[in-house]
């Protein structure tokens, strides 16, 4: 996973202008149909939420993973859609795309009702320079 266009603005803003960033309190998880960065859609079912998730970076400190286990309840997904990406906020509804990737292996969300991810299931790095 990556950071969003917008954490990028923000964490350069912050390291060369000197304009403050405040870290989120808390930090969710969502499931997207297509990528939200570029007019994907949140997935959406009766019992479906963002999961909060806490976080912890590794010792080389290039990059953060999830240290809870993320659980979704995807029952009722009326019409059948299939999840490609895994999105971060700092919200539980709307608020501010922080990062996002690719699933490796999409999910029809008629094939389960459950989307489960372990702890370190969730890996978010910085982009390497040129």
């Amino acid at each position: 996973m990556a950071f969003s266009a917008l954490l990028d603005k923000q964490i350069l803003r912050h390291v060369f202008q000197n304009i403050p960033y405040q870290s989120p309190a808390q930090i969710f998880v969502g499931l997207y149909v297509g990528d939200p960065e570029s007019g994907g859609v949140e997935f959406d079912a009766a019992s479906y939420v963002r999961y909060i998730s806490n976080w912890t970076v590794n010792i080389t400190g290039e990059e953060a993973q999830n240290i809870t286990p993320i659980d979704w309840n995807i029952q009722g997904a009326d019409p059948v859609v299939t999840i490609t990406h895994i999105a971060v906020f700092d919200a539980l509804a709307g608020g501010n795309l922080l990062a996002s990737g690719l699933l490796a292996n999409p999910i029809v969300s008629s094939s389960r009702d459950q989307v489960q991810l372990e702890v370190g299931g969730l890996k978010i790095s910085m982009g390497a320079c040129p």
